[in-house]
């Protein structure tokens, strides 16, 4: 299986502008496994400085953000040109996912959409005050807050992901003119103009959110970038009312305040903003708490997450396992995590990935018991060492030019016609044996040469008839094993 580091790569969960994302595990004595999520940088990146510098600038920010509703990362390593960071592994959708979900089987709460923002809010918060270890301010800004970048997993936590273009003061790569970073459907005017920005441009991005959740549509729907940047740019987005004439006035006073065109007009902060909307949140009769909303966003993605989560089980049970493996990493379903700009991966069905990499029954050879395979191998030993000696007297007694009658063979040592069965002793006794037998042997071939009669030249000595050798009992012959291309395994079969 693929890996990176101490890290065993079970599935790729997404695709974005710079990373590769995938489902790992991480594993440690006494059966320990934990599963987390990798972020690489891709392969055709790594040449590039620039997209290196971008990458560890974000992996080294990551790792300074220590909250509950921002995702953790664990480690940050590199491994000859390969760069990564290890995540959490969250068991969530996105709010996008979520609210399209949603726009099929019916609306999803306004007051519980509210409360997902909200929580979202103190994560960004958490970020914008964060300061470094001298104290100074250390001047984050996520610059890419949107839908897709926020997570709710399924026993009811926010997450903030993806700080891969997060502006802070000691970051080491400066935007060049005329290149914009994030979406332009969540983008402040300001960082639309490539002015510089500060955390008032994430609270505009959480009040398009804000507008989307009151409406219940896209703020700018059918529009692509450069009619969406005409538009901002010259008229603002409009009014929730002039789209949904029922919102309530203070839900839309707090969507036009975030959405200020002049910074100066917005929320100073996300905790201002965070303060407005709970106070609004607790007078709203659909307000749920995030417990609840895990409770319900687990029901609705009930047999998908089943599905994911029986592929996961058995693809980590063959980890621990030693059935053949293909060496093919599999493919999960959707943005699950870390950068979901990319295009989503389809998820085949369990049978038609898994059912490939089962080895069929009649591949799988039965094994012996090991007392079995001890003994007989033992005993085979012996029986190999009893005919050679009798081989020695059988050469010696042509040397001596004495015929060996019929069936001495079987009387100098009578294991050696015996049934295979009768080979299975004890280890004490089969030696004990062979060295009673290579006595006995040679003592017989001694007495032999003496009795023999003397042979008169140019005749042919005379000889009595015998009675003939029984035949020994035929022994079939063992099956031959299935041996794969690999050497060592059985040929899988679908």
């Amino acid at each position: 299986m693929p890996g990176i580091g101490k890290y065993h790569l079970v599935a790729e969960l997404a695709r974005g502008g710079m990373g590769i994302v995938h489902l790992a595990t991480s594993h440690g004595p006494g059966g320990f496994q934990k599963l987390l999520v990798v972020k690489e940088l891709k392969p055709e990146l790594c040449q590039d400085d620039s997209f290196v510098a971008m990458f560890l600038d974000e992996a080294r920010l990551a790792a300074r953000l220590q909250h509950p509703n921002i995702v953790q990362t664990i480690e940050v390593g590199s491994e000859g040109q390969r760069h990564y960071m290890v995540m959490e592994f969250l068991d969530g959708r996105s709010l996008n996912r979520i609210a399209r979900r949603f726009a099929d089987r019916g609306v999803f709460p306004v007051g519980a959409h509210l409360r997902v923002i909200s929580e979202a809010l103190r994560g960004l918060h958490y970020a914008h005050e964060l300061r470094d270890f001298d104290g100074e301010p250390m001047g984050i800004v996520h610059r890419d807050v949107s839908p897709l970048n926020v997570l709710v997993t399924f026993d009811g936590q926010v997450k903030v992901i993806d700080f891969g273009i997060a502006k802070s003061i000691d970051s080491t790569q400066e935007t060049k003119t005329g290149v914009l970073k994030g979406r332009i459907a969540y983008m402040a005017p300001e960082q639309a103009w490539g002015q510089p920005v500060d955390r008032r441009a994430d609270v505009y991005s959480a009040g398009v959110m804000l507008w989307e959740a009151a409406t219940g549509r896209r703020l700018w729907p059918g529009k692509n970038e450069v009619e969406i940047l005409a538009t901002m740019l010259r008229e603002g987005p409009p009014s929730p009312r002039f789209v949904r004439p029922d919102t309530p006035a203070a839900l839309e006073a707090i969507c036009m305040r975030a959405l200020a065109r002049d910074p100066k007009e917005r929320y100073p902060s996300a905790a201002d903003l965070v303060a407005d909307l709970e106070d609004y949140l607790a007078r709203r009769p659909d307000a749920m708490s995030m417990r609840d909303i895990g409770g319900l966003v687990s029901a609705v993605f009930a047999e998908e997450r089943r599905k994911t989560s029986a592929l996961i089980d058995e693809t980590l049970s063959r980890v621990r396992g030693s059935a053949p493996r293909s060496g093919v990493m599999l493919t999960l379903e959707g943005h699950t995590r870390g950068t979901p700009s990319g295009p989503s991966r389809v998820l085949p069905s369990p049978g038609r990935i898994l059912g490939s990499l089962q080895p069929s029954a009649a591949s799988v050879a039965p094994q012996q018991p090991w007392w079995r395979t001890w003994t007989t191998g033992r005993a085979t030993i012996a029986g190999a060492a009893a005919g050679t000696l009798v081989l020695l007297v059988l050469v010696l007694a042509a040397a001596l030019g004495g015929d060996v009658p019929a069936g001495a063979s079987a009387a100098m040592h009578p294991r050696a016609a015996a049934a295979p069965d009768a080979l299975v002793v004890s280890d004490f006794l089969l030696e004990a044996q062979v060295e009673t037998d290579a006595d006995r042997n040679a003592a017989m071939a001694a007495r032999w040469a003496a009795a023999r009669p003397p042979t008169h030249p140019g005749k042919h000595p005379s000889t009595s008839p015998t009675t003939a050798e029984p035949p020994a009992s035929p022994v079939p012959p063992a099956p031959p094993a299935e041996i794969g291309p690999s050497g060592g395994h059985a040929p899988l079969r679908p």
